[in-house]
């Protein structure tokens, strides 16, 4: 998306001519629609960036953890180790980071419903 951050999206009009499309971002109101170029570095086949249940938790990606106090937050992925990964809380500070291991029941896909 246009934060920088890998999000899912769906193509709404596609444009072969130009090779680009407009995609709608999951999750986002219709103003965060936009016009991509196909063949650009922000094009990715899905969940190749973004987290499913079960798959591999990589750094960079958006998901959801449940905090220590049990509210659901969106978090970002910005460490890895073998068996954990460095969570960071969106809107809270660093010091709020904490290693969550990857097999955990507190990390789910971002956008979860």
């Amino acid at each position: 998306d246009r934060g920088l951050v890998w999000s899912e999206a769906e193509i709404i009009k596609l444009d072969v001519l130009r090779g680009t499309a407009l995609v709608a971002y999951l999750y986002r109101d219709s103003s965060h629609n936009e016009v991509v170029d196909l063949g650009g570095p922000r094009v990715a086949l899905h969940h190749t960036h973004t987290y499913k249940k079960g798959g591999a938790l990589k750094e960079g990606m958006r998901v959801e953890v449940k905090d220590p106090r049990g509210k659901w937050m969106e978090a970002q992925v910005i460490g890895e180790e073998c068996r954990a990964v460095l969570i960071h809380y969106k809107g809270l500070p660093h010091k709020a980071d904490e290693w969550v291991p990857r097999t955990s029941r507190r990390i789910r896909r971002f956008g979860h419903k």
